[in-house]
């Protein structure tokens, strides 16, 4: 008896040893391993399993070009920025798990990702890397992979070189199994490789940098604007028997007003129809919006009668964009912005008078 408990006191202190050495050779890849495993199953309740892991050091060069590769990509935010990809296996599962509660095996096909798709993932990469920073709390350079977190969905790899401050990075490309075999998935997460000095370790001196670095990113970005006439509803069956040669009637009125509008109708700025260089141009009038003669401040129409044989498009709504001077002002004598004040107005327009799509 007395050796029994001899055995038991051995195999415990052995087991407290054996449990502090794995503490302190907790390595990188080891802990994301384990960080990847415990969020999936923590956020989504989705059995995942590492099947590969690859740990390398690589330039940003090399990174923006691995990131190239079709699949979801993610911004990291942190003191510095890093960067996660997921290709459509890994995606499509976390977005079934999270959808209809279970991985299927259907076929993917290839889509478009978007921000929806991001929003699903955010709380998933997030856990998994908050444990990453979790399991190396006691390892030599904790600090430099704490405080990531989701930053941004990416449209591409263009857009991820604009946004990275660092020059060298860690990569990890996990091969992952989940739902038990159900499917196989590929993550890529990239951290920067960081000496702070004393001094930045708390994030101090580094929020100017990333506003730069932010800045740089919005005035590459793009913006569309419409330039909106009118707009035009009519019933499907109209819609239908429209042929080349047909016109639409719109509601113009003899100030070619226009509105000019973002993503989502958003109203950005009142204008009139004019010329420039030969082509159709605007002049940006007011912020407010722009009123019809016939009273409308919407931009919407009321609903037209039957078409005539006489427009070569037309949708159940469209907007109309002008491009180039048309018939009924082909001086282009509309005032813009670069005119004088006495350049000359066009002529009254009668209200309900037909205007050609193309034009």
């Amino acid at each position: 008896m007395e050796a029994d408990a001899s055995d038991r006191v051995i195999s415990r202190k052995a087991r407290t040893a054996r449990e502090g050495f794995e503490a302190r050779a907790m390595s990188p890849a080891k802990a994301l391993r384990l960080a990847l495993a415990k969020a999936a199953d923590a956020t989504m309740d989705l059995a995942l399993a590492v099947t590969t892991l690859e740990q390398s050091q690589v330039s940003r060069g090399e990174l923006i070009k691995t990131f190239a590769a079709p699949g979801l990509l993610i911004l990291i935010e942190g003191a510095r920025r890093g960067a996660a990809r997921l290709d459509s296996g890994a995606l499509a599962s976390i977005i079934e798990q999270q959808t209809i509660g279970r991985v299927t095996d259907r076929a993917i096909g290839e889509r478009p990702v978007t921000r929806t798709d991001a929003a699903l993932v955010a709380s998933f990469l997030d856990d998994t890397l908050s444990r990453l920073a979790g399991f190396l709390s006691d390892q030599e350079g904790a600090e430099t992979w704490r405080g990531y977190e989701y930053g941004a969905m990416l449209e591409n790899a263009h857009d991820l070189d604009l946004s990275l401050e660092s020059e060298e990075f860690h990569l990890f490309r996990v091969s992952t199994s989940l739902a038990d075999g159900m499917r196989l998935g590929l993550i890529e997460i990239a951290l920067p490789v960081v000496d702070l000095p004393p001094e930045e370790r708390d994030g101090e001196g580094a929020a100017p940098e990333r506003g730069r670095a932010l800045a740089s990113v919005v005035v590459e970005a793009t913006v569309t604007f419409d330039a909106v006439l009118d707009r035009v509803s009519m019933p499907i069956d109209e819609v239908m028997k429209l042929a080349v040669g047909n016109r639409v009637p719109l509601d113009i009125g003899p100030d070619l007003l226009l509105r000019v509008e973002g993503v989502g109708r958003h109203l950005v700025s009142g204008a009139r129809l004019g010329q420039m260089n030969g082509a159709r141009a605007v002049r940006l009038v007011s912020s407010e919006t722009p009123r019809r003669s016939s009273g409308r401040t919407d931009g919407a129409g009321p609903m037209p009668p039957p078409v005539s044989q006489t427009s070569d498009r037309a949708a159940t709504e469209g907007a109309v964009t002008a491009s180039k001077p048309n018939e009924t002002d082909p001086a282009g004598t509309s005032a813009l912005a670069d005119h004088e004040e006495d350049t000359p107005r066009p002529e009254a327009a009668d209200p309900q008078e037909t205007y050609p799509l193309d034009a």
